[in-house]
């Protein structure tokens, strides 16, 4: 897994519980990334989506490997 300069500032803006929770939940989407995700469609910043309550992880698929774009809540992260 890869987590970009702009997703780490992302989540160091974010509240100590927002971050636990987001921790949590990586494990799951590392063991199945396709399955636990959305689709994005006509959108630039990234392939798929994986929801943590309000917030949501950005990120592309290359080969086995993860890529986090971003982690915002979800009413600016698709802006």
């Amino acid at each position: 897994m890869i987590i970009t300069e702009e997703a780490k500032r992302h989540i160091d803006k974010l509240d100590r519980v927002i971050r636990t929770r987001i921790a949590k939940k990586l494990p799951l989407l590392l063991s199945n990334p396709k399955g636990l995700s959305r689709n994005l469609v006509n959108f630039k910043g990234g392939s798929y989506r994986y929801r943590v309550g309000d917030y949501r992880i950005i990120f592309d698929i290359n080969g086995n490997k993860i890529e986090i774009l971003k982690v915002m809540h979800r009413r600016e992260v698709y802006k």
